[in-house]
């Protein structure tokens, strides 16, 4: 049977304002040249209807890809449906800290996972809060950061689930 969430949160690429604004604009603007230079070509109906399809289709797709964060008693669990799944013992983590950081300056943007000089390996797909997370993975201390909306929320799971001490957050960037 498996554990009991302590906490759960799905992320999903539409909660990210830039590519709320940014992607549908984009869209329709290629939408609308792609289409004016298919009219003016002479293309079938059926072309421009399937240009269309794909054009609007492929953003609507990409605006609901989600990453899933769970902690349990016994683990930390990332996922997206497509793309990324990591795991991490919660007898590995050492330390958990609520930080603010800038997404684009600190690790290149969102989604999943990302590099980061300063934080090792970021998963987010919107917002600029999450946990910091050290871990031993097999001797080798490790740090990542998982964007959270409920940032508080997700470090006092991870304290809980790792049995480590409390401690005020600052929610502001702290290196490596």
């Amino acid at each position: 049977m498996p554990d009991e969430a302590i906490y759960e949160e799905t992320q999903r690429m539409h909660h990210n304002a830039i590519f709320r604004y940014l992607v549908p604009i984009t869209s329709v603007f290629y939408l609308g040249i792609t289409a004016v230079v298919m009219i003016a070509k002479g293309a079938a109906g059926k072309d421009i209807a399937i240009m269309l399809a794909i054009g609007l289709g492929v953003p609507a797709a990409l605006a609901w890809l989600a990453m899933r964060t769970t902690v349990t008693e016994h683990g930390l669990h990332i996922r997206s449906l497509i793309a990324f799944r990591k795991s991490v013992q919660t007898d590995a983590i050492t330390k958990a800290e609520a930080i603010r950081y800038s997404p684009m300056v600190d690790c290149g943007g969102w989604g999943g996972p990302r590099r980061s000089r300063k934080f090792g390996v970021v998963y987010n797909m919107a917002g600029d809060r999450g946990v910091l997370i050290h871990y031993d993975d097999n001797g080798r201390d490790r740090t990542m950061v998982i964007g959270s909306r409920r940032s508080d929320e997700l470090e006092r799971a991870l304290r809980l689930a790792a049995d480590l001490p409390e401690s005020g957050s600052q929610h502001e960037s702290s290196p490596k």
